[in-house]
C-alpha cells in the first residue's frame, strides 16, 4: 500500500516535471524566435542606412549648392557652383563601392 502510494507520488511529479519541462522548452522557442526577429531587423535597419549613406555627401552638397546665394545674389555662381559638383560626383560614383 505504501509503496503504490509512493510509486503514485512518484508518477505525478514526474508528470509535473514533464509538462514544466514542456513549458520551458516553450518558452525558449519564443525567446530564440524573438531574438531572431530582432536580429533580422536589425540587418535591414543596417542595410538601409548603408544604402542611404551612399548618397548623403553628393544629396548634402546639391541641397547646399541650391540654398546657398552669392552676396550679390547672381545665378551665373549658383550654375558654376553646379558645373564644378559634377566632376567630384561622377569622381564619388567612380570610387563607391556597388553593392553585393
Amino acid at each position: 500500500m505504501v509503496a503504490t502510494e509512493r510509486s503514485r507520488s512518484l508518477n505525478e511529479r514526474k508528470e509535473a516535471l514533464v509538462i514544466e519541462s514542456d513549458l520551458n522548452r516553450l518558452v525558449l522557442r519564443l525567446e530564440v524566435e524573438h531574438w531572431r526577429n530582432s536580429a533580422e531587423r536589425l540587418d535591414r535597419t543596417l542595410t538601409t542606412a548603408r544604402q542611404v549613406s551612399r548618397w548623403l555627401i553628393p544629396i548634402a552638397s546639391v541641397i547646399g549648392l541650391v540654398t546657398s546665394k552669392r552676396k550679390d545674389g547672381s545665378k551665373a555662381g549658383w550654375l558654376n557652383r553646379i558645373l564644378h559638383l559634377v566632376p567630384a560626383l561622377m569622381q564619388f560614383r567612380a570610387t563607391a563601392k556597388p553593392e553585393k
